[in-house]
């Protein structure tokens, strides 16, 4: 995200992260989180659980970052495939988000 490669970021997803949105939706999604926070320091992470089922096998991890304009809480989840971590989900959290 810091690098400004939401193209990559969405390519490189599972399968199931892009069938919730397009990859212009998500570039945009992306773009919007690093224009309202600007720019963002190091995070505090946290381990936030382990699941193996029959849909694969699942990490969460949580993040919160200082950014120039407020702080922003992340939410990952990884899926293993081939043993490589691919981001399964992301989410972002900020009140600065839902202002323009």
């Amino acid at each position: 995200m810091d690098g400004g490669k939401y193209a990559a970021i969405y390519d490189t997803a599972s399968k199931g992260f892009r069938a919730t949105g397009t990859r212009d939706t998500y570039i945009g999604f992306f773009t919007r989180i690093s224009r309202k926070m600007g720019k963002c320091g190091g995070a505090t992470v946290a381990f936030g659980g382990y699941n193996a089922g029959t849909s694969g096998t699942f990490v969460t991890v949580t993040s919160s970052r200082m950014c120039a304009n407020g702080t922003l809480g992340e939410r990952f989840v990884w899926q293993m495939i081939g043993g490589e971590a691919t981001l399964a989900s992301y989410s972002a959290g900020s009140p600065l988000l839902m202002t323009d």
